[in-house]
């Protein structure tokens, strides 16, 4: 197998940089409104009252221009196509997405649950979005940006 095999090429790149930013900001514009519903509903949890702020903003932000890409190439691309060329069966590509993220959210279960529940769901949309192009470039663009902007709302702070 090649580094194309893993994730690691341009095919149907600007399908999957389009596709990746417009789910990002769907995901993103879910949220915050969620946030508001959140602030509105528990204003004790929420005592500042923004939906994003640049104070959450520290050198992990931009590290994770590196993380993001890393983590995916691991999870999407070397286990999550290994998994499908492993398993047999109609549901193989499904089940593959489905060990992938919970493997995934597993691993981020060290900071908190609710890191790790989220973690496992975007693992869902991410492994599809992979199985979608074949390549890492969008799954790695969503992850960066979702991670980023979610962090940058504090509900890293509130998980």
């Amino acid at each position: 197998m090649s580094w194309k095999d893993f994730g690691l090429n341009t095919i149907r790149a600007k399908q999957s940089i389009v596709e990746s930013v417009v789910i990002s900001f769907l995901v993103v514009g879910l949220l915050c409104a969620g946030k508001y519903v959140l602030m509105n509903l528990y204003p004790e949890r929420f005592p500042h009252r923004y939906i994003m702020s640049w104070e959450h903003f520290d050198y992990t932000y931009i590290t994770y221009l590196v993380i993001a890409p890393l983590q995916e190439f691991i999870t999407r691309g070397v286990v999550q196509t290994s998994l499908q060329r492993l398993l047999v069966g109609r549901h193989l590509v499904l089940l593959a997405i489905m060990i992938t993220s919970f493997l995934f959210g597993s691993l981020h279960v060290f900071s908190s649950f609710y890191l790790g529940l989220t973690a496992t769901l975007t693992g869902w949309l991410w492994g599809w979005m992979y199985y979608r192009h074949q390549n890492l470039i969008g799954v790695s663009i969503a992850h960066f940006l979702i991670g980023n902007l979610t962090g940058l709302m504090g509900l890293w702070l509130v998980f």
